[in-house]
């Protein structure tokens, strides 16, 4: 159906609904159903312009209720990534109660032992912004999941000068964001995988899967050498079953 303005009746949108005699019949019907009925004289409707604007509508009780704030799907996944974050934030605090002198940070982004760690004594998790992985197949280096969400982590602003005068406010250095990868299986001294840290909770982390002497650089594998290492490990599993 046809809408219409008219300068005299502002913010009202009418809907034609056909003539009466040589009236046009124009009914703008408010919010609350109450109709408003204007019959337009030959001579004024060129007055009359037609638009696209959309009349306004009250949204159905019904769909009021259900988009609510209890029952909104959208505010409950914020809540579940607001709270992902803050307990990211509270295990990593936990994570790193021994001071940083233990690594040794070398720019642009490379880290280094700076004390003797035994295997599996050396552990970090990644520290940042929280955003929700719609494709769960396709898996960040940096990953968080939580009540049955998967999130990547946003490293916060790194330390990239350190004549920066505002590097000590701004920046901040997380160790397991400055972990390199290598194709060298030999250099390799660092293993990500997912640790439950507490019920509901798994947080990606980075543990020594060597003894560390000070002055190591730590290195984790590249994705090239994770599938290498994959497709090996497969190949030998066929030999395995084909033998037996």
């Amino acid at each position: 159906m046809h809408r219409f303005v008219h300068p005299d009746h502002q913010d009202a949108i009418f809907l034609y609904q056909g003539l009466d005699g040589e009236q046009a019949k124009c009914v703008c019907t408010n919010l609350y159903g109450e109709e408003q009925v204007v019959l337009a004289e030959p001579g004024d409707f060129k007055k009359w312009r037609p638009t696209k604007v959309t009349i306004p509508r009250l949204v159905p009780d019904a769909l009021r209720d259900s988009c609510g704030f209890e029952n909104s799907r959208v505010v409950q996944q914020m809540k579940t990534k607001l709270t992902a974050e803050f307990l990211l934030y509270e295990k990593y605090m936990e994570f790193t109660k021994e001071d940083l002198s233990n690594l040794h940070f070398a720019l642009p982004t490379n880290l280094y032992s700076n004390a003797k760690f035994g295997v599996g004594k050396l552990k970090l998790i990644p520290l940042g912004s929280l955003t929700k992985i719609r494709d769960s197949s396709k898996n960040s280096t940096a990953m968080v999941h939580y009540e049955g969400a998967d999130f990547s982590v946003s490293p916060l602003p790194m330390l990239k000068d350190e004549c920066s005068p505002d590097a000590a406010t701004n920046q901040v250095l997380v160790p397991f964001h400055w972990v390199k990868s290598t194709s060298d299986p030999d250099a390799v001294n660092m293993a990500c995988s997912m640790k439950e840290l507490q019920k509901g909770l798994k947080i990606m982390c980075l543990t020594n899967t060597k003894n560390l002497q000070p002055r190591v650089q730590l290195l984790q594998a590249s994705k090239e050498l994770l599938k290498q290492q994959a497709a090996q490990a497969a190949a030998q599993a066929s030999k395995k079953r084909k033998a037996a």
